[in-house]
């Protein structure tokens, strides 16, 4: 994973930290109010917001990859990148940084503004490398060659989710991987469950993180999204402080999806859903931390059960466990898989489970 520092500022020609301060200081709000136009369009904000945002969001793609089946990580380099709404090129990079000199990415934004600064950083950084960059869907369609391709949305699907005419975007770019990683928020959660049954009506099916076909069981108020700890470089930690921000420890929904016709190259062996049953195995997502005392952790899960996705909650005795094992889980992020064995199922319908594995 690549390392940022001063030259990052060089790259993009910021020399006056101040001003900077002053952009990410608007920008900020306007990202708060929900308004996006602005900072895409203006040129200064742009390259205020690849300074400090780019940095800071591209561990992302990293924690993504992490949890993807070893079988879709070895098909990714083979695929063309669709970057939909790339912005300042920020996972476009991530995917050269990891998948190397055959890479290839194919970058689309309607600001030319946010365009011309992934050109300058991608172009800057890897002048010989194959990126392409287009303001317009169907000037990026004609430029694809046969062979599988990823379409990627990153921080830019709640945006247009509503606005775009997915039935032609499906049939024009014709993916066979679908990656997404969007901010953890309500809003967001909300969206892309409005969005969902637009995959799933063109062959598609999720494989992260959901651990099956089901309807998602959340509802109203409630939302699934995954954290990712991560230690910002000292500049961007004495940025972060100066604005009030916080950007070590990072929430953010990340799901793949893969064509039901590609399954062999994707098959899973993660267990079936199992019945309560003793030695039975099961599995879910850690979707929230309820709680700890001196007895108990306390976990909710999200996992299938009988054809359909449950919501248990879970309780895990300290006592079985060792004080590496107690501190890892006091560390556990939203959105870590769990395998374990249901050892009682107690009179307030809290499970007490013995965790096998944790990925």
């Amino acid at each position: 994973m690549r390392s940022f520092d001063q030259t990052w500022f060089s790259l993009l020609g910021i020399a006056d930290e101040g001003q900077l301060l002053k952009n990410l200081a608007a920008i900020q709000q306007d990202l708060i109010q929900g308004k996006f136009a602005r900072y895409v369009a203006q040129e200064a904000w742009a390259y205020a917001y690849a300074a400090y945002y780019l940095p800071t969001n591209y561990p992302k793609f990293d924690f993504l990859l992490g949890h993807l089946s070893p079988a879709l990580r070895q098909q990714l380099p083979t695929m063309q990148l669709i970057d939909f709404g790339c912005g300042p090129g920020t996972f476009s990079l991530a995917w050269q940084d990891a998948f190397g000199e055959n890479a290839r990415c194919f970058l689309l934004d309607r600001s030319s503004t946010m365009l011309q600064v992934a050109q300058k950083i991608l172009k800057g950084l890897y002048p010989n490398r194959q990126n392409y960059f287009f303001t317009k869907l169907t000037d990026l369609a004609a430029q694809l060659t046969s062979g599988p391709r990823c379409l990627f949305f990153g921080h830019s699907l709640i945006e247009m989710a509503h606005e775009l005419n997915w039935p032609s975007i499906f049939k024009l770019l014709k993916p066979e991987v679908i990656l997404l990683i969007e901010p953890g928020t309500k809003g967001s959660f909300q969206n892309l469950k409005a969005w969902r049954p637009w995959p799933q009506e063109h062959g598609f099916k999720m494989v992260y993180p959901c651990l099956g076909p089901h309807s998602c069981p959340i509802t109203g108020d409630d939302w699934c999204h995954q954290v990712l700890h991560y230690t910002q470089p000292p500049l961007w930690q004495r940025l972060g402080q100066k604005l009030g921000l916080d950007r070590n420890e990072l929430p953010l929904i990340a799901q793949a999806w893969v064509k039901n016709t590609y399954d062999d190259g994707f098959k899973e062996t993660r267990p079936a859903a199992a019945a309560l049953a003793p030695d039975a195995v099961q599995v879910g997502r850690l979707m929230r931390v309820w709680g700890e005392d001196k007895a108990y952790f306390r976990w909710q899960l999200c996992g299938p059960h009988e054809a359909r996705f449950i919501l248990p909650k879970v309780e895990i005795a300290k006592r079985h466990l060792s004080k590496e094992q107690q501190k890892a889980y006091q560390h556990l992020a939203s959105g870590s898989l769990i395998y374990f064995k249901v050892l009682k199922i107690n009179g307030n319908q809290t499970w007490r489970i013995e965790v096998l594995k944790v990925e």
